[in-house]
């Protein structure tokens, strides 16, 4: 039976830079993920891509690896320009209003992951297992076990502290019989990346239809990430079943921007719903990540939030580490679950509240979402705290998100 201080269970963007950060504060860590290592290849068109704020972007430079991600692949977005396809509402954001070199950076997450995964290779304080699955835990007045199974067959690893960051469908928060609450959005998600005829000009493109949300997101040369947040009743399935439909679409929407569009991946899907847990913490265990929630993808915070409870999560238990204190004492745990889970809420809730007011063509909703546009657009103080929220420079933040020269 092998001791570590820290066990994380889920080898994504979360558990990787969780792995990082603990390692770096002198603990010991076993990262187990159910799969193969991710592995990032330059000549494949990009897939999954994240977008990340400036808060997420200090958070990895903590970790050694953002460097690496900006050399291989990472693409700048330097203006944001939402509008609403049922009204004359707009809103537009650029960098150089608030003096940013960028408003974030559109990243694929497999390199993240590989650009993280290759700084824990020479980490003697982290040991990585990769196809090795959770099979169950024992969690009581001794401590905590887990049972994995690979290919080498069944281990057992005690931990002082657990962290779940295995996603929406988390295996440890299961075994922890941690609830959930789930509400359904009716909409799959459809992603795939396309080629523009005309330049991208380094902007995050949105459009509010009845439909749902479309954002076009920059990418190297003049590819787009695409997410279409789809309601399934309407139009999803068909969409999917007929790309040259779903180009021709998307020309429509965005081609006095972008001229025409046209998909160079096969289109997937997922459903999307809204998912928190009732807690995020359980004698010694910790839920981070979408293990802890998921929200609408129509601001792309879901990556930023969770590498905000990464970045909480570490800093109490290295403060306590240093300090020679429990690293997963219940005192901690609340601590990290009163610091996160109520703005994590309130995110949900935002989500939800956008998802309701953009997703339909009632006239009186139609007014409502025009005037709040133009509003945000003419007061400045209202469209600062905008732009601060989604980069990440309000609330209350780690320390290691804010730009070096503030932190105290």
């Amino acid at each position: 039976m092998t001791n570590n201080n820290v066990l994380i269970v889920g080898g994504g963007i979360i558990g990787m830079t969780a792995a990082c950060l603990l390692a770096k504060n002198g603990l010991r860590v076993t990262l187990v993920e159910a799969g193969a290592p991710q592995s990032w290849n330059p000549e494949q068109t990009p897939s999954r891509v994240s977008a990340l704020n400036l808060a997420s972007q200090n958070i990895l430079k903590e970790t050694g690896a953002w460097s690496a991600i900006i050399e291989s692949r990472a693409t700048p977005y330097r203006h944001m320009q939402v509008w609403d396809d049922s009204s004359e509402a707009a809103i537009r954001f650029d960098a150089e209003q608030w003096a940013l070199p960028s408003l974030g950076y559109i990243v694929e997450n497999a390199l993240v992951v590989q650009a993280m995964r290759e700084k824990l290779e020479h980490n003697y304080n982290v040991t990585m297992l990769f196809n090795s699955e959770l099979l169950a835990i024992e969690n009581d007045d001794r401590g905590f076990s887990a049972t994995i199974r690979n290919t080498t067959g069944d281990i057992s690893l005690e931990a002082d502290l657990a962290v779940a960051a295995d996603g929406a469908n988390s295996m440890l928060r299961r075994l922890a019989n941690i609830p959930v609450v789930v509400e359904e959005f009716d909409q799959e998600a459809i992603v795939t990346t396309v080629d523009c005829e005309l330049p991208h000009q380094e902007t995050a493109w949105q459009c509010f239809t009845p439909y749902g949300p479309v954002a076009l997101l920059p990418l190297h040369g003049d590819q787009c990430s695409l997410v279409y947040s789809c309601n399934r009743s309407e139009v999803s399935s068909y969409l999917k079943k007929n790309s040259e439909h779903l180009q021709d679409y998307l020309t429509e929407l965005f081609g006095h921007k972008l001229g025409e569009i046209t998909i160079k991946n096969p289109v997937r899907t997922f459903p999307l719903t809204s998912q928190h847990a009732e807690t995020y913490l359980n004698r010694r265990i910790a839920l981070v990540g979408d293990a802890a929630h998921t929200t609408h993808p129509l601001a792309g915070l879901g990556a930023n939030i969770g590498l905000l409870d990464i970045a909480a999560l570490c800093e109490l238990v290295a403060q306590a580490h240093s300090a020679g204190r429990s690293i997963s004492g219940h005192s901690l745990l609340r601590r990290y679950e009163r610091w996160r889970r109520g703005e994590n809420a309130m995110v949900l809730s935002a989500m939800k509240t956008f998802k309701t007011v953009f997703g339909t063509n009632d006239p009186m909703a139609t007014r409502l979402r025009e005037t709040g546009f133009q509003t945000a657009n003419r007061l400045t103080p209202l469209k600062t705290w905008l732009v601060d929220y989604a980069i990440g420079l309000s609330g209350d933040l780690p320390k290691i998100c804010k730009d070096p020269s503030t932190r105290h």
